[in-house]
């Protein structure tokens, strides 16, 4: 009984079932379209103004590039993410992206494949007065008309 059991056992590690390539992707789309929508077509989260803690503000402001982004845009104006380059992968960009956008101190919208990027100073300002000018990011162009 033993022994069968061991040959059953040996069969499988040995030659385990085939896997199609890219079945797992295949099982994801399935997944997004059961639901209705891509990745793609979710929408952004933007925190309402009650919303935005000081506490996710001071983190999403604790790093030197997320600085650099908002004062790119007051300088420059409304950019899209791909005008900003930094030493980073793509990926890191992205979180960063996030991290400003999901603590309420950065809008981004979508425009077809491109994402254009402003900063929310009036909800700040409104909700925390005179931060912004505290950490060295006065009011600049690239503001978010909330």
């Amino acid at each position: 009984m033993f022994d069968v059991l061991r040959i059953i056992r040996d069969a499988i590690v040995v030659n385990p079932a085939p896997v199609r390539a890219g079945a797992k992707f295949e099982m994801a789309k399935r997944e997004t379209e059961r639901r209705g929508r891509t990745v793609k077509d979710r929408e952004l989260f933007h925190p309402e103004a009650g919303d935005i803690s000081l506490d996710a503000i001071l983190g999403a402001l604790s790093d030197p590039i997320r600085r650099d982004v908002l004062r790119r845009i007051a300088d420059e104006g409304a950019l899209y993410c791909g005008d900003l380059s930094y030493d980073v992968v793509k990926s890191t960009m992205s979180h960063h992206f996030r991290v400003l956008r999901e603590s309420g101190l950065m809008h981004t919208e979508r425009e077809g494949k491109h994402r254009r990027i402003t900063r929310r100073d009036d909800v700040i300002e409104q909700r925390f007065p005179g931060l912004l000018a505290a950490v060295g990011l006065p009011p600049g162009k690239g503001r978010w008309p909330d």
